[in-house]
């Protein structure tokens, strides 16, 4: 965008915003290829609802970029067992609800989804859960990143162009006012 002020001075205003950057690290070569980084981090990660809890809780398991409509078994990893198993839709996205072992030990464990990529290959994907002792725990946070921003980038561009343009015709304005100064 380009502006014109007071006759004398130009200025040129670039505008990139996140969501555009977003978009198109989404789009850059397909969804969820093997190797490459996506955006968000979680759009081929395995995500859990909740990252705490207790022996026995419920768990709902996330996870993309397998082979559209295969079967995905989801493991419980310190002693290795499956608690289930889900079967992605055709994006090769899943969604399902598992249990935490009842036996599962306090400390840090591995939750993990293993499936086939779009390409054969076996696809693992992990996530961290730690059983807490005693007590249960409530915890319905998400390991995803929440959305933040006021969602109007062209308004905010808009206003940060007008101020550019306000700064301007006062440098103009002061540099007008000093040579007729001068020049009397």
């Amino acid at each position: 965008m380009r502006l014109r002020l007071l006759g004398f001075a130009t200025v040129t205003v670039f505008v990139v915003t996140m969501a555009t950057v977003g978009a198109a690290a989404q789009t850059a070569g397909g969804p969820c290829a093997p190797g490459q980084s996506q955006y968000p981090p979680s759009a081929c990660g395995l995500t859990l609802s909740a990252s705490v809890g207790s022996a026995g809780d419920s768990l709902t398991v996330r996870g993309a970029g397998y082979a559209g409509n295969g079967s995905v078994s989801i493991e419980f990893r310190s002693q290795p067992v499956t608690i289930g198993t889900a079967r992605a839709d055709g994006t090769g996205a899943f969604i399902t609800t598992v249990a935490v072992p009842a036996n599962a030990t306090a400390g840090t464990h591995t939750v993990a989804g293993v499936g086939t990529n779009p390409n054969g290959s076996v696809r693992e994907l992990t996530a961290q859960f730690v059983v807490q002792s005693g007590a249960p725990v409530v915890s319905n946070q998400s390991q995803t990143l929440p959305a933040t921003g006021s969602g109007s980038s062209v308004r905010s561009a808009l206003v940060g162009a007008g101020l550019v343009a306000l700064g301007a015709a006062a440098v103009g304005a002061t540099r007008a006012r000093r040579r007729r100064s001068v020049s009397t």
